[in-house]
């Protein structure tokens, strides 16, 4: 039998390697256990100095970086690498209906939109909440369709998409945190406002210029902008137009754009184009005359050649018939001496 000195040290290295387990190996993945592994060996066997090489690694979040596509395509789907499989797979479990918006940089004109995660989706984030990620207001809510321009693979896009925020369409959170009287006068009045449908001022459309506000209650009431024409000078309410219209504005010295709903009848409708078919008009008006211009100019060129031509052709028959005449008149001398022979011959 063994003595008890013997099973007392199997006992403690049992107990030893069982807690350098728990404290250096337990909790690695495969990869961190076998580089742990190596890195042991060659520390305790090895005859050089360790030394640690950090090979390039590439995980499955490299993988879904490299490639993602915010709208894929049909040649993606038929790919059929690992990358392309791990990526759909990951694609098929976001929810395309409404997008999740970064707005931290929207000074600079920069946003960023993804779709919702299912925990999103289940909190109503983005669509019964604000869309923006670092807000969280459920009232006040506008569902906007936004004309996304973004680069991905070195490629220009678009896409429009659903996005729901909150009021943000003049006032930024800076002016909300104002406290002076000015504008606390101000917000009083724009929450008055209803957001929805806009009222537009066309009276200069011919120059390309035309002004958009809000509604008040009273037009609200009226069904102006909704159900009746949305320009201020027109009260049509058959046949109307639900159009979706950039708006770009100068507002306190910056360039800002919003994309806002208006109401129009048909003959309102072609003045938001107006100035811009007039332009094309007038362009091609001047390439019509260039390219008359330019014809005209050609038959005119044809016109002096032909005529080099024919004085080319008369001056040489001039030519011709000086010749023959000199030739006539040798001929006749020759005949008149030989009728009329000279005194030597007789």
């Amino acid at each position: 039998m063994a003595s008890s000195a013997t099973i007392r040290s199997e006992i403690y290295d049992r107990e030893e390697r069982k807690q350098q387990y728990q404290a250096h190996i337990r909790g690695l993945n495969a990869y961190e256990r076998h580089k742990k592994f190596l890195k042991d060996y060659v520390r305790f066997y090895g005859k050089d100095k360790p030394t640690e090489v950090k090979l390039p690694v590439k995980t499955d979040h490299d993988t879904l970086r490299e490639g993602y596509r915010f709208i894929r395509s049909e040649e993606d789907d038929l790919n059929p690498s690992w990358e392309q499989r791990l990526v759909k797979r990951y694609y098929d479990k976001l929810f395309k209906e409404y997008c999740i918006a970064d707005m931290s940089r929207y000074k600079t004109g920069q946003m960023g939109l993804r779709w919702r995660t299912e925990k999103e989706v289940m909190s109503g984030k983005g669509q019964f909440m604000c869309g923006s990620k670092q807000c969280h207001e459920i009232e006040g809510l506008l569902n906007l369709q936004v004309n996304f321009s973004y680069h991905e693979a070195g490629e220009h896009k678009q896409a429009l998409v659903k996005l729901v925020t909150c009021e943000r369409f003049i006032r930024s959170e800076e002016d909300d945190l104002n406290p002076s009287w000015e504008q606390r006068l101000v917000k009083r009045y724009y929450d008055k406002l209803f957001k929805e449908y806009c009222i537009a001022d066309m009276s200069r459309y011919k120059t390309g210029q035309m002004g958009l506000r809000w509604r008040t209650e009273k037009e609200v009431m009226s069904g102006k902008g909704q159900f009746m024409c949305g320009s201020k000078q027109c009260h049509e309410i058959e046949g109307l137009l639900n159009l979706q219209v950039n708006f770009s504005y100068h507002e306190a010295g910056e360039h800002k754009q919003a994309l806002v709903k208006l109401v129009t009848c048909e003959r309102c409708a072609e003045k938001l184009y107006y100035k811009r078919r007039k332009d094309a008009e007038r362009s091609e008006s001047k390439e019509k005359k260039r390219q008359k211009r330019k014809r005209n100019r050609s038959s005119s060129e044809d016109d002096i050649e032909e005529e080099e031509r024919r004085k080319g052709k008369k001056n040489k028959s001039k030519l011709e018939g000086c010749e023959r005449e000199g030739k006539d008149d040798e001929n006749f001398d020759e005949f008149m001496e030989g009728m009329f022979p000279g005194k030597g011959d007789n």
